[in-house]
């Protein structure tokens, strides 16, 4: 009979065994046996997966800000157009002095041959919370543009909000330094 119980017994204690060893043994030995990504793997993946969305979602914002742009400066040059506002080019005032300027665009509120006059037009410019340059002709004027820019959209809303400012002259325009 103790034959018959060890018979019994022996493959117990190995089912027993293999369960313990099954129980406290994660999924990731029997995955890493099977060939399948364990979860070490699988979560790297998926940080992989999140910064490659991530990227994408960045290019395609960017595509959509760059298309924005487009048709903003499309618009704005057809209101331009329109308005019949004044685009001077620097060359029309024989041409910039000295460096030049950085920006492509910006409204011009006055070219004075006289620096007090020059000082004047950026102070009322400023003290209403513009950005102003100082750009020098080669013909002796100083040019005091404001709300200085790359983009199109951008110089024309501000000619149309500098419109309405006491400070601004009606024979404002946009200079274009292209």
């Amino acid at each position: 009979m103790s034959k018959s119980i060890t018979y019994f017994i022996r493959p117990m204690v190995q089912f027993l065994l293999l369960g313990t060893v099954i129980l406290f043994q994660s999924c990731d030995a029997f995955r890493s046996l099977a060939g399948r990504p364990t979860s070490e793997e699988i979560a790297q993946k998926k940080e992989i997966i999140l910064r490659e969305k991530a990227l994408e979602k960045q290019r395609l914002d960017s595509l959509a800000a760059v298309k924005k742009a487009k048709a903003d400066s499309t618009a704005a040059a057809d209101s331009i157009a329109v308005k019949k506002i004044n685009l001077i080019a620097p060359a029309a005032l024989g041409g910039i002095a000295g460096e030049g300027i950085d920006f492509k665009y910006c409204v011009v509120i006055g070219a004075f041959g006289s620096e007090t006059n020059v000082k004047s037009a950026l102070r009322k410019a400023e003290e209403a919370g513009y950005k102003t340059a100082v750009i020098p002709f080669k013909r002796g004027l100083s040019a005091v543009g404001v709300c200085p820019t790359d983009i199109l959209a951008e110089v024309y809303n501000a000619y149309v909000q500098l419109r309405t400012e006491p400070f601004c002259p009606a024979e404002a325009w946009i200079l274009v330094n292209e």
